[in-house]
């Protein structure tokens, strides 16, 4: 998920600009949201920040990376949500699109995991 909002979250701050845990960074999030939301809006709009306003329905599995600029706002929407119908996994070790921009040893075992883990929410849950 990508998800923003005005005030800043733990992992917003700890991966601020740090381009070598995660590639995407705090001010090119902000650039994407300035992007995209329509004028004049703030990062509150529920387009942005929809939590609370979610109703889940179906089976959802949301992967979340332990050193993503996003992962507290991934959490937030999961926590928001019927919790029946969520599964969360989290990588550790890895920042933001690790499964198809990091080549590191790390990130290609997690990236197997995580397809590990969608083929069993997939065919076994």
């Amino acid at each position: 998920p990508f998800f923003g909002g005005e005030d800043r979250t733990e992992s917003e701050r700890r991966v601020e600009n740090n381009t070598e845990s995660s590639v995407l960074t705090l001010a090119s999030s902000d650039t994407w949201w300035r992007l995209a939301l329509p004028r004049d809006a703030s990062r509150e709009h529920p387009y942005c920040k929809p939590a609370g306003t979610i109703k889940n329905t179906t089976r959802t599995l949301v992967c979340v990376a332990e050193m993503d600029v996003l992962m507290d706002r991934a959490m937030e929407m999961c926590d928001s949500t019927d919790e029946k119908m969520i599964k969360r996994v989290v990588y550790e070790g890895v920042g933001h699109a690790f499964q198809i921009l990091d080549e590191s040893p790390l990130a290609q075992t997690m990236a197997l995991q995580m397809l590990c883990d969608i083929d069993a929410f997939i065919h076994h849950s």
